[in-house]
């Protein structure tokens, strides 16, 4: 016994280092690449997110790239993930009032989105009528508490919105255009939201105007971004600095009518739905965006 302790004491002969095994550095990238080399990459990063020419800029529209969200499914509530975006394919949009109340305004919201249909050449058909039961039904399930302290306020939830919506319309493809009474939780600021791979526009009863209307439509047929950027596309007329830049799509914009980066945005994307759909959906065919 004595001797089997001595054995395991005894000093043990060094390891082959060549059977080490390495361990790997969490900061490796560093050792490959040099600060300066770093903040070039970083740099080039921003200068290519702040800049653009107005070739590119459509081309990566088109492809898609800078719209590669637009074909993103949606989740249903039993769990299934469906290409809403295939609303397109009906060439419907309806704008719907929960509230009798809203039917005035709800006009109103559909003659913006009208007027931004014909400004970009997409030819779709857009509809007012009241919400049906299902749609009230499943708006009452998607409210809950705001965040904003008042008591008993509730908010809708876009997201849980646009789930319940992309089952309801299965068999009824369409993009729907809800006017709302209550704040939206996710942007609780705003008076609307829109996603075009939801087929789906809320916007609040308080600020249901034929400009908020114009402006969501921008972002429910595909411009899923604003005006302030890119900073600078060298290829249209001169927008004005970022921070004083005003256009139908800049956040919180006064401007009424779609900036020439905008609606070649929106047209190049148009022709990706039209190739993916096998649909027509554009006039005027000979607008500037062809040339790219």
């Amino acid at each position: 016994m004595a001797q089997g302790r001595e054995d395991q004491g005894a000093p043990q002969p060094p390891a082959d280092a060549s059977s080490t095994p390495l361990r790997k550095s969490g900061s490796s990238w560093r050792r490959i690449l040099p600060r300066r080399q770093i903040l070039l990459i970083i740099l080039i990063v921003l200068a290519v997110f702040s800049f653009n020419i107005s070739p590119v800029w459509r081309l990566l529209w088109y492809w898609p790239i800078l719209s590669i969200i637009n074909f993103n499914r949606v989740k249903t509530p039993d769990g299934r993930r469906v290409e809403a975006w295939r609303w397109v394919e009906s060439g419907t949009i309806r704008v719907q009032y929960l509230d009798p109340r809203d039917a005035r305004s709800a006009e109103t919201v559909a003659e913006g989105v009208r007027d931004l249909l014909r400004e970009t050449g997409v030819a779709l058909t857009v509809e007012v009528r009241p919400a049906s039961a299902e749609v009230k039904k499943a708006y009452d399930a998607c409210l809950s508490p705001s965040f904003s302290g008042v008591p008993g306020e509730r908010a809708i939830s876009f997201l849980q919105m646009q789930s319940q919506m992309a089952a309801l319309r299965e068999g009824d493809t369409h993009a729907d255009v809800l006017i709302v009474p209550d704040p939206i939780l996710e942007t609780g600021w705003a008076f609307g939201m829109a996603d075009f791979h939801a087929g789906l526009c809320l916007i609040r009863n308080c600020g249901a105007d034929r400009h908020t209307g114009k402006h969501e439509a921008g972002h429910l047929i595909g411009y899923m971004m604003h005006d302030a950027y890119p900073l600078f596309i060298f290829g249209y007329p001169w927008e004005g600095w970022p921070w004083s830049r005003d256009t139908l799509m800049i956040l919180k914009g006064t401007e009424d009518r779609l900036s020439p980066r905008a609606r070649d945005a929106l047209r190049s994307f148009w022709r990706r739905v039209e190739l993916r759909t096998g649909k027509l959906f554009l006039t005027d065919k000979s607008a500037p965006e062809k040339s790219s």
